[in-house]
């Protein structure tokens, strides 16, 4: 005999034992008929069938069986592929639907009656209508299925399920196909494009973009990792795919090279570039770096599209005795009797090597270059200092010669600095430039003759990139600091689906001059976000004036950055930018062999990124425990899971 419906806990709480072994006709030694009130399988909660985040991060296109996962309202739910609303239209009779169209509402008796037509393997029985807490629904003896409505919503339960409580759809979702009216587009998908040309230029999509495009939809095709980047959004109108918007296709600009914290290695001697040396070179530029502390050595590159070529034979002289010893502070004087003052001096420069003094900061800045001769400094060639204005960076280091340009400079990161990532900046008149980020995602680029709005993207070397949007006014002979992270991402990509694009890299200056309050609305909506807040407050920021846009960071693990430490960023199956926490939610349920337990009450709602914790269910009709594991945002699969009857 099947096991008694068992009322649910927090739906029926309140009926009398009675009414509920009545209303299931519980009791009796004979296997009923059809038509007898027949027992049945329990039905779970309504909220078993929310499940973590992270299962949603599979699009739907790429998942198989029955049994997956879909965001709905926000949460993502445990969903039943077996009866699609659009798939089922064609499973009902003509006639059938003509006489449920016929001034009929779609009502749980007509949905259920028409299921039992369309699905007859999982319903194949006339039953009745039974209620139960939230519930209206049917069950089936011959196959142990129940189908149920609660609210508005439509769920399955049974051996198709597994035992669990799937989500199928809304009730109105089913009109289509039960009464034949608010059918949606049902046009041909769209294979995806193979390529798009502008000008000379051809773009061809990421090897990992979408498999077709349903009628009715859109997509933004992405060429970011070949000879040329680009993007294109295009639309989907039965079978014919048409571009919306402007799209994007040019050459890949040459890399610069990162240079910082270089050293090299002759023999058994390391030589270390000298304090001072050039962090990266341009594309196309060739350097020699110095080593003139302890060792004396040089070694030339040159930087093409940001691979670094030996351009001569790299030395590393090992220490010698006889080396110049050197205090600071160190200072010279150019001709016109200025005096200048080394940034860095050296306690001593190796025998025969060659040291350049530089003063880089202040009004007063130059150079003196000596060589260590048996022991004595001898100068090589002429010292200068002279009155030349000097630009602050965004962290109060030199920012080179003021020229009456502006210039830019920001951090790439997203929890970690985003290293070798390709910057692109475009303007409202179209002009671009370009950088390359450091070890710390540390970049900066010329914005002379730009115009804000600026859209502002970097590229991750594995293909991933992140936006952000800047509508300040610049900065003559001066800074001004731009973050690209996956909170700016979030902004940008809500600024393109308010112009209608499905999200970030379909971003133009144009769309934020024409949606200049959404950034706003943005950024409060992250201020106000549970998980960006509490990142926020653990970091020792002010959730009310935190700008994730404009405040500067380096990527060290406090501030800004230790926020994007405890965030994860993602796109969901629209390709809209998302924000979650670093923790995962507690899954509600465990199954093993068809039964589910669920943990007591009072178990942690939460398990903290990185940790594990250990879930019981000894309070109702089973009796089990299991573990679950935490890693930003992904719950691990169950850990010796076991669930039991209770005795």
């Amino acid at each position: 005999m099947f096991e008694c419906l068992r009322f649910l806990r927090s739906a029926v709480s309140g009926l009398a034992l009675a009414g509920v072994l009545a209303s299931v006709g519980c009791g009796g030694g004979r296997s009923p008929a059809v038509s007898d009130t027949p027992t049945v399988a329990p039905l779970h909660a309504p909220e078993t069938v929310v499940v973590d985040a992270a299962a949603c991060e599979v699009p739907p296109s790429r998942q198989e069986g029955l049994i997956r996962h879909a965001r709905v309202d926000g949460r993502c739910l445990r969903t039943f592929a077996g009866m699609p609303a659009m798939a089922a239209a064609a499973a009902a009779t003509g006639p059938q639907r003509r006489a449920l169209a016929a001034g009929t509402t779609l009502t749980p008796t007509v949905l259920f009656d028409w299921a039992e037509g369309a699905y007859a393997q999982y319903f194949p029985s006339h039953q009745t209508n039974r209620e139960l807490g939230v519930y209206t629904y049917r069950y089936y003896p011959e196959t142990q299925n129940h189908v149920a409505v609660a609210g508005d919503n439509v769920y399955v339960q049974g051996p198709i399920s597994g035992g669990a409580l799937l989500y199928v759809g809304t009730v109105a979702s089913f009109n289509c196909a039960v009464l034949g009216t608010d059918c949606p587009n049902t046009g041909r998908a769209c294979a995806p494009l193979s390529s798009w040309t502008v000008g000379a230029h051809t773009c061809q999509p990421n090897a990992d973009q979408t498999a077709e495009i349903a009628s009715g939809g859109q997509f933004t095709f992405l060429d970011s990792t070949g000879s040329t980047r680009g993007s294109a959004t295009y639309t989907c109108n039965d079978g014919t795919l048409s571009v919306k918007g402007t799209a994007t296709c040019e050459p890949t600009p040459p890399l610069a090279c990162n240079t910082a914290g270089l050293t090299w290695t002759v023999a058994t001697n390391t030589c270390v570039a000298n304090p001072g040396e050039p962090t990266q070179i341009a594309s196309g530029s060739t350097y020699t770096f110095r080593d003139s502390i302890e060792t004396a050595g040089t070694i030339s590159y040159a930087c093409n599209d940001g691979a670094l070529t030996l351009t001569a034979v790299a030395t590393c002289e090992p220490p010698t005795v006889v080396s110049c010893r050197v205090e600071a502070p160190f200072s010279w004087l150019s001709d016109p009797g200025s005096a200048c003052e080394a940034d860095f001096v050296p306690t001593q420069i190796a025998d025969g090597a060659i040291y350049t003094f530089t003063d880089t900061t202040g009004t007063l800045t130059g150079s003196d270059t000596y060589q260590c001769v048996r022991g004595s400094l001898s100068r090589v060639g002429i010292a200068t200092c002279a009155n030349q204005p000097r630009m602050i960076d965004s962290f109060g280091g030199d920012g080179g010669a003021a020229d009456g340009g502006a210039a830019g400079d920001g951090t790439a990161g997203d929890g970690a600095p985003i290293v070798g990532g390709l910057v692109r900046v475009i303007d409202t008149t179209g002009k671009q430039t370009t950088a390359t980020t450091d070890y710390q995602g540390y970049f900066r680029v010329k914005l002379t003759g730009m115009v804000p709005p600026l859209v502002v993207s970097v590229t991750r070397t594995d293909g991933v990139m992140r936006h952000t949007v800047f509508t300040r006014p610049l900065k003559i002979n001066g800074y001004v600091f731009i973050a690209i992270t996956g909170l700016t991402d979030k902004i940008a990509s809500d600024v393109a689906r308010a112009a209608g694009f499905p999200g970030a890299t379909a971003l133009t200056p144009a769309m934020v001059a024409a949606n200049l309050g959404v950034i706003d609305e943005s950024l409060n909506a992250l201020r106000n976000d549970p998980v960006v807040a509490a990142a926020v407050l653990t970091a020792g920021l002010d959730p009310v004036t935190f700008d994730p846009l404009y405040t500067p960071y380096r990527a060290d693990h406090t501030g800004y950055d230790q926020v994007l430490d405890n965030v994860v960023v993602g796109t969901d199956e629209t390709g809209a930018t998302v924000v979650r926490s670093v923790n995962c939610p507690t899954p509600t349920s465990w199954t093993v062999g068809g039964l589910t337990c669920t943990p007591n009450p009072g178990s942690p709602a939460e398990i903290p990124s990185g940790g594990t914790v250990i879930l019981s269910d000894y309070m109702g009709e089973t009796y089990g425990s299991v573990a679950f594991s935490c890693y930003r945002s992904v719950v691990s699969a169950p850990i010796l899971p076991r669930c039991d009857k209770s005795k």
